[in-house]
């Protein structure tokens, strides 16, 4: 796999239709800086399912979000879409800014690549929690409720932030303890690469 793309995740309960064509955007609460023609593996659950292409960028507030549009992300109805966010985020209302993200599925895996394990990221967490001194109070506590919810995902969830600031914290603790010669270079690729963060 390409290092340089980056990943845009899904829940597993989309992956058949991006697989099939019938979600063909990704509607995500905020302004997210996303641009035309970048490409990204589509990770849904854990699993890189292929490599999707944006298409196009929108921006809109949740009252100006259509029926088509609730379409086009796999929904029958603007109702099921609303449902679908109130389950992913917190906090947002008719004046809540969404980006509209559209791609395309530009190469499919026959063999979808099982990414990471729960337990793998958690086990990660563990290790840095004990070996980096050098972590914050917030970002301790931000370690620790990934460990009590069992997943980055249900921490983001929890405190209604995206789920890119774990994955921050746990990269620049990683780059702490390889300069302290606890990690190795080999050891920071092997543990990125297995679990995708």
């Amino acid at each position: 796999m390409k290092s340089d793309i980056g990943y845009i995740y899904f829940s597993k309960e989309y992956r058949d239709k991006i697989l099939t064509g019938e979600k063909v955007t990704t509607i995500r609460l905020g302004q997210i800086p996303i641009k035309e023609g970048e490409l990204y593996y589509a990770n849904c659950g854990g699993e890189i399912i292929g490599i999707l292409r944006v298409e196009k960028v929108e921006y809109k507030k949740l009252k100006e979000i259509s029926k088509e549009d609730a379409i086009l992300d796999g929904f029958k109805s603007k109702r099921r879409l609303r449902r679908a966010l109130k389950k992913h985020y917190k906090g947002f209302n008719s004046n809540s800014i969404f980006t509209i993200i559209h791609f395309k599925l530009i190469e499919k895996y026959k063999d979808p690549k099982r990414m990471y394990t729960c337990n793998d990221v958690l086990s990660l967490i563990r290790y840095i929690l004990q070996n980096d001194d050098e972590l914050s109070n917030i970002e301790r506590q931000l370690l620790n409720l990934v460990l009590e919810k069992g997943s980055i995902r249900k921490a983001a969830k929890e405190i209604n932030r995206d789920k890119r600031i774990f994955r921050f914290i746990i990269r620049e603790s990683l780059e702490r303890l390889k300069k302290k010669g606890k990690l190795t270079r080999t050891d920071i690729a092997r543990i990125l690469k297995d679990i995708c963060i």
